[in-house]
């Protein structure tokens, strides 16, 4: 363009800035932002700063927390150097910067910028609130989430009122929710699936009242088929699954059954909803029922899929059909599909289950070509517990959760048991009584015997005792903290090591 002598304006950096998002090439569009600042008008500046910005924005959906940090960083950067260049800044800037620093959790900034945005009476904030609410649930801080709602209650953007929503949801302020939802529906605004979702869990939850919850999601069945449309956060398949999921933490095993008969001509992906209510049977026991629902959907037209077969072997493990569970996992191939990681580790453990160590050793050592994953590496070690193999068991267990500080709970109480009688592995078990302790593991009344006789007391009295050396409680403090943006005087912001969280 410039070899042609046309000299780039504001709409051609924009538009390349956009291709640099859409390439996920964000630091070139940074990078040509910075090298044009000067160059342009200061508000066209600030145009193209938005367009930076919308490509960082499209670099942070679905990423992982260690490019949020340094997305967000980024953008206190940019901003700090918008202000010293003084490039005009507008409301889709302060949105920006606001979600990016939400997204990585550093919500003191967050509520920091917003309140300077309120000050210079820009009243286009929606996305900042919605991010800032959300990343505040996130942390269970409704009430701060709240209040900043509040400043906004006229807002009759949905989406903030979702957020609002969910945020008091994930607080269980089922009660507030509510409330909520009622002013919500009072202002005749459009009710997405992420609102009915989290108002059925409130709903579930608060005085156990599952017939209402179902009421609403038939009414808002029946309503998006003539004058709502579902909004694109969802389906109302989604919606389904969540009421199942808070139904199954009551232990409602025969109600999940009745909505997914009631619903299932409405679903869209019937295989997507019914692994819900297969998990709500097995724990609760009911493994009879569980393969009831398989056996029903292998009689119609859906097609079951590896979480299906996955669940029957879970399924016939509880029912102390050891066979059947096993021929499942050795021929769910054969099936048409793809064993994953979890049929071995559920074949492994339904093995164990059953008395049928070798076996589940034969299924996590030998047959799984899946190497790395916890879940098969606990069936694992587990099988090697269950031999009375203490040394293999240890080793096992050194090499594979040892470097990555891992193990479940009811796998290192296991571990303790075995190590119960054998002094030559007594700081072996030290260090597991230590870390059990360090995490802040409850032991049971086992391994609570088990630990007893490691450390030479013979009363059945459990006495709370701290073994963790200080490594040990250093390195656990290291990995709960991150770094933390603050506010300067001179109103740019700067990193320091610490957390926003309280």
């Amino acid at each position: 363009m410039e070899k042609s002598g046309i000299s780039p304006d504001k709409i051609s950096f924009g538009s390349l800035m956009a291709a640099y998002g859409q390439a996920g090439k964000w630091q070139a569009a940074l990078s040509l932002w910075r090298a044009i600042r000067g160059q342009l008008p200061r508000r066209q500046c600030e145009f193209c700063l938005v367009h930076a910005l919308a490509a960082m924005k499209k670099a942070s959906e679905n990423s992982d927390m260690a490019l949020r940090n340094q997305l967000a960083k980024t953008a206190l950067f940019v901003f700090n150097d918008a202000k010293e260049a003084r490039v005009p800044l507008s409301s889709a800037i302060y949105n920006s910067i606001i979600s990016a620093t939400s997204a990585a959790g550093y919500w003191k900034v967050a509520v920091s910028l917003l309140s300077r945005a309120e000050q210079e009476k820009f009243d286009q904030l929606d996305r900042a609130y919605v991010s800032l609410i959300a990343s505040l649930g996130d942390r269970l801080l409704w009430e701060k989430a709240l209040d900043i709602f509040r400043m906004r209650n006229q807002t009759s953007n949905p989406k903030v009122w979702n957020a609002m929503i969910a945020c008091l949801g994930k607080g269980f302020e089922w009660g507030r929710a509510l409330d909520l939802f009622e002013e919500y529906q009072r202002r005749n605004m459009t009710v997405s699936i992420v609102t009915l979702a989290s108002v059925l869990t409130s709903i579930v939850q608060r005085n156990g009242g599952w017939p209402k919850a179902l009421e609403m999601l038939d009414s808002h069945r029946r309503n998006s088929v003539s004058d709502h449309t579902v909004s694109e956060e969802g389906s109302f398949d989604t919606a389904v699954q969540c009421l199942l999921q808070s139904i199954s933490r009551q232990g409602l095993w025969s109600e999940s059954i009745r909505i997914l008969k009631r619903f299932q001509p409405y679903l869209e992906d019937l295989t997507s909803v019914t692994p819900t209510v297969i998990t709500t049977l097995a724990k609760s026991h009911r493994w009879m029922h569980g393969l009831g629902v398989i056996t029903q959907l292998s009689k119609s037209s859906v097609a079951l899929d590896t979480t299906h077969y996955n669940l029957a072997i879970l399924c016939y493990g509880g029912l102390r059909q050891w066979e059947n569970a096993y021929s499942l996992t050795l021929h769910s191939n054969r099936q048409s599909l793809d064993a994953d990681v979890y049929t071995y580790a559920i074949g492994a453990n339904a093995m164990l289950w059953n008395g049928k160590w070798q076996l589940a050793l034969e299924i996590a050592r030998d047959l799984c070509p899946f190497e790395g994953n916890s879940a098969i590496a606990s069936a694992h070690l587990k099988a090697l517990v269950a031999s009375g193999k203490s040394a293999d068991a240890l080793e096992y267990f050194k090499n594979q959760f040892e470097p990555r500080h891992k193990g479940t709970a009811s796998l290192l109480a296991s571990l303790l048991l075995l190590l119960v009688g054998t002094p030559e592995h007594r700081e072996h078990a030290l260090d597991i009584i230590a870390t059990m302790e360090a995490r802040g593991i409850r032991f049971s009344p086992k391994a609570a015997w088990a630990k007893d006789q490691i450390l030479g007391r013979h009363s059945s009295e459990h006495v709370p005792l701290s073994i963790a050396n200080n490594n040990s409680t250093a390195s656990l403090s290291a990995s709960s903290s991150s770094s933390h943006l603050f506010e300067k005087d001179d109103g740019s912001f700067e990193a320091t090591c610490a957390s926003d969280d309280p």
